[in-house]
């Protein structure tokens, strides 16, 4: 379903995932579909909203000379109850966890987690890293409007994320259209809980953050 899209890169953070069918019900030979798609954000941000979630959210765009018909946007975004107020944090990602979208020449496809894991470390410079490992629901746009019938797929991959709220909540907005919005009703857990911060979240994590550049490597630069 994805065979075709190319990777873009860039700066103010970044974002890698890969792609790859869980379908075995059926395949392609020639050309094949057994292949892992790498797709990338020269995009990605992270902060925490007004209702204390962590979020962060990734943007990637291509453009080709051939012309639109070739240009590739990508939009991910990931929310969590709570950022880490230690060194790091792993989240068991569930159905609110991950969304996404992807554009390609007058295509769209978009993906929602299904369950999977995520582990984010804090960095200096008010970064933070962190990989993941998700299965997800994807779907591709209709001719006839609406979306397709859910294929399965994995999707793995890092990030590196600056902050950077307004930013980050623009393509959040891009990842939840069109129905696609996270509900109150299965939020993001942590694997392991720490009791609440007693400062403001934000003011929480920004000292946490640059407590951690000495018990943590330094951020790898885009």
């Amino acid at each position: 379903m994805l065979a075709g899209l190319l990777p873009a890169f860039g700066c103010s953070g970044r974002l890698t995932s890969h792609f790859v069918s869980k379908n075995t019900s059926t395949i392609m030979v020639e050309p094949t579909d057994a292949k892992v798609i790498t797709l990338h954000c020269d995009q990605c941000y992270w902060w925490i909203d007004d209702q204390g979630q962590f979020k962060i959210a990734g943007k990637g765009e291509e453009f080709s000379l051939l012309g639109e018909r070739y240009q590739r946007s990508f939009y991910i975004s990931f929310a969590f109850d709570e950022p880490s107020q230690g060194i790091g944090k792993n989240y068991k990602a569930n159905f609110e966890t991950v969304r996404g979208l992807i554009r390609r020449s007058g295509s769209q496809y978009r993906f929602k987690s299904l369950y999977g894991i995520v582990g984010t470390e804090n960095r200096s410079g008010e970064r933070i890293a962190g990989a993941f490992r998700v299965n997800v629901s994807l779907q591709s746009s209709s001719l006839l409007g609406g979306w397709s019938k859910p294929s399965a797929y994995l999707i793995f991959g890092t990030f590196n994320a600056v902050h950077d709220p307004q930013a980050g909540a623009r393509i959040l907005e891009v990842t939840e259209a069109d129905g696609f919005d996270r509900t109150d009703e299965s939020k993001p857990n942590a694997i392991r809980r720490l009791s609440p911060a007693t400062s403001p979240v934000l003011d929480e994590i920004r000292e946490r953050l640059r407590q951690s550049t000495t018990t943590s490597p330094a951020a790898e630069e885009p």
